[in-house]
């Protein structure tokens, strides 16, 4: 599958449409005007670029379109923090997670799903983790 690229702006489109299901425009408008204060145009241009991307379909009804969002949240999730961890050392990826996950409040079960993900990592971990870096791009080589 080819990468899932989509704007903050998009996002928001694209929650709407996850939390949701399908959409006529003016409904996605009114839940956006209430977050980003979005004049319809703004997310109508949106719209239209996601479905040029492919990542929205239209259905005709009637006199109006109804929007569907044709890819998972969990994928656009999963290639977004892949992109981010692209940045990021491999070795050092486990202090960037564990920052993550100290900037955001969690509640008592948001504590419980992470405890059982690392469970399930810790099964499969490896000793030691290589750096994926070409030399000067991190501190790795500065270590040996």
């Amino acid at each position: 599958m080819e990468r899932i690229e989509i704007t903050p702006s998009e996002w928001e489109v694209m929650r709407v449409l996850w939390a949701n299901g399908e959409l006529g425009s003016s409904d996605i408008v009114t839940v956006l005007q209430k977050k980003r204060q979005w004049k319809p145009t703004t997310t109508k241009t949106l719209l239209s670029r996601l479905v040029a991307k492919g990542y929205v379909e239209t259905k005709s009804e009637g006199n109006r379109y109804l929007y569907r969002s044709t890819i998972r949240e969990s994928d656009a999730w999963d290639d977004a923090a892949k992109d981010l961890f692209s940045f990021v050392c491999s070795r050092n990826r486990a202090k960037k997670l564990a920052r993550l996950i100290e900037a955001r409040e969690l509640s008592h079960d948001d504590i419980a799903v992470i405890e059982a993900s690392l469970a399930r990592a810790k099964e499969n971990s490896v000793k030691d983790i290589v750096c994926d870096c070409f030399k000067g791009q991190c501190c790795c080589h500065l270590e040996q």
